[in-house]
């Protein structure tokens, strides 16, 4: 093989492509772009190898068979592309029709150019410093005509979609838009060659920067959902591969132009010129492994341990911060009953000074109504205080019904019924049932377990929270309890009737900072699994788009 630019750019291109590939297709769930995104490296790695056999200085027949080979694969990359672009940018539903087309147009162009291949490629030729390269024929024309056109309308899409993206989406797609650009130019310098436009096919180098700008996406910015530890040996590890890789590629490149200017085979010239070369490496080694260590970690592994469990404890925080701020939300609605009532007494109290049952009637309201005050206030220091797991006796029933009154105003403004199925299996005397949102109907029943209710009070929130930003007007909100696993365990089951959650997410809503919302820090439902594991509980969750979601926590009961 003669290690000219073009085969060291294709070479380079295949390893990296097929890196990716593996890399995808090994991480877990294999999702609809995760796989079209490996096969489309898979094409680009065999279209590298296929390219740069044919561009070497085999058999004559065979480099012609294996180049024509590859443009059939060269037309399939551009479809396959597409096809993950629309996957990515979650519209493919609205460009089925659009993505059919273009998945025809490809198939007909691979038949044509099985059936007659020479009116595609007529020839292999020497141009420029290669021994083989393709010659165009009367319809190779319409392979980069299909590659700008699907490539172009690509790129489109993504900068549409980016406008109207949130900042940490534009951080992905940012990325992808840059590789696309740089990728898909490079790519189109290696049409102009079999048009007898002499500009040397360098753009392919440009290729692997493509490849690797969606791999440094999926590392820095979670592309595809794809969530990984950058460990400092596993990056090192590749960075030596890739040096090596280079470093062996420039010495072949570098001997091959000494052995055909000087004409010298010597093996002590050859071990000194390696030796030469490998002193130039050591710097450049270390330059780049400084670079990475600023890029990508800012300090040391134990400093970045340190930095990342700060953050996350600055995160939960302020979920807390936010849970507080909706709970005084709703107690200003809570409070405004009794100073109604101390209000309205006190507008008597001068008239009927002498009158002694108003006077008593109005020492008894008064003191309910200020103890009434006391104990909503002292639930909210209480919440908001960073405590650890205070387990007590504790009606879950009550600590529901005191939630969703919190956030009755929510309810009403969304006109969302409410609907609580509590179970019976521990009866006892209730307090009035209480009212809320635009219809409710409930049962009356105590169910006391040993749980933090401040902590459960806040899964509860987060739980109700989502519910409301799920659902639209005059939806439904369902809250049942029960006694399940021959009465040690207590279910709590919170449905809604809202947009639900895409089967391939619902495996990964309790992830860290996994989040849908534009302005969602992506660990309420993380804390709230937090909490549940902690009181030896869990959590799961159904769903169905269109229909609605369901969550199923667990809780044991009392001790025994």
């Amino acid at each position: 093989m003669i290690l000219n630019h073009l085969s060291i750019s294709l070479l380079l291109v295949s390893a990296t492509a097929f890196f990716s590939t593996i890399f995808i297709l090994l991480n877990h769930p294999r999702t609809k772009g995760k796989l079209l995104w490996g096969i489309f490296n898979l094409i680009v790695t065999v279209w590298a190898i296929f390219l740069c056999y044919s561009s070497n200085d085999f058999p004559y027949e065979n480099a012609l068979f294996i180049g024509r080979v590859s443009q059939n694969l060269a037309l399939l990359i551009p479809i396959v592309f597409f096809h993950f672009t629309c996957v990515l940018l979650q519209i493919e539903k609205n460009k089925y029709h659009l993505i059919r087309f273009f998945y025809g147009i490809a198939i007909f162009l691979n038949i044509l150019l099985f059936l007659y291949p020479e009116y595609f490629i007529s020839e292999i030729r020497p141009i420029l410093d290669m021994p083989y390269y393709l010659k165009a024929g009367k319809l190779y024309a319409l392979i980069p005509g299909f590659y700008f056109v699907t490539i172009g309308y690509s790129l489109i899409l993504i900068l549409q979609q980016y406008k109207i993206s949130n900042q940490t989406r534009r951080n992905q797609l940012k990325y992808v838009f840059l590789g696309y650009i740089v990728g898909s130019s490079g790519g189109f310098t290696g049409f102009l060659a079999p048009f007898d436009i002499k500009i040397y096919p360098y753009g392919f180098y440009f290729v692997t920067l493509n490849i690797l700008l969606v791999l440094y996406a999926i590392g820095k910015h979670q592309l595809m959902d794809i969530k990984i530890a950058l460990n400092k040996s596993i990056v090192y590890t590749l960075l030596v591969s890739g040096l090596s890789l280079i470093y062996f590629c420039t010495i072949f490149l570098v001997e091959n132009i000494f052995q055909n200017t000087l004409g010298y085979k010597s093996l002590p010239i050859s071990l000194l010129l390696v030796c030469i070369i490998s002193i130039f490496f050591i710097p450049l080694r270390n330059f780049i492994q400084q670079t990475i260590d600023r890029l990508l970690y800012k300090g040391n592994i134990h400093e970045i341990t340190e930095k990342v469990e700060l953050l996350e404890r600055e995160v939960a925080e302020k979920e807390k911060f936010k849970a507080v701020a909706t709970l005084a939300s709703g107690m200003s609605h809570e409070i405004k009953n009794p100073l109604t009532a101390i209000k309205t007494f006190s507008e008597y109290l001068p008239k009927k000074l002498k009158d002694e049952a108003f006077l008593l009637k109005f020492s008894k309201i008064v003191s309910h109504e200020v103890k009434r005050i006391d104990s909503i206030v002292n639930q909210l220091l209480d919440f908001s205080k960073p405590a650890p797991l205070q387990r007590k006796k504790t009606d879950i029933h009550l600590l529901i019904d005191e939630t969703l009154d919190f956030l009755n105003s929510k309810f009403i403004e969304k006109h969302i019924e409410i609907i609580r199925n509590y179970s019976t299996s521990v009866p006892g005397p209730r307090l009035q049932p209480r009212s809320g949102g635009a219809g409710e109907h409930q049962a009356s029943s105590i169910s006391y377990i040993n749980i933090d209710p401040n902590q459960i009070r806040q899964v509860l929130l987060n739980l109700f929270l989502n519910a409301i930003d799920a659902m639209t007007h005059k939806d439904m909100l369902t809250v049942s309890t029960n006694t399940i696993a021959d009465g040690t365990m207590y279910e709590i089951r919170i449905q809604d009737t809202g947009c639900g959650i895409p089967k391939n997410k619902l495996k990964e809503i309790f992830d860290p900072f996994y989040t849908q919302k534009d302005h969602g820090t992506g660990l309420g439902l993380a804390i709230t699994k937090s909490i549940i594991e902690d009181h030896g509980g869990r959590i799961r969750a159904l769903s169905e788009e269109g229909v609605g979601t369901e969550f199923i926590i667990e809780l044991p009961m009392l001790d025994a």
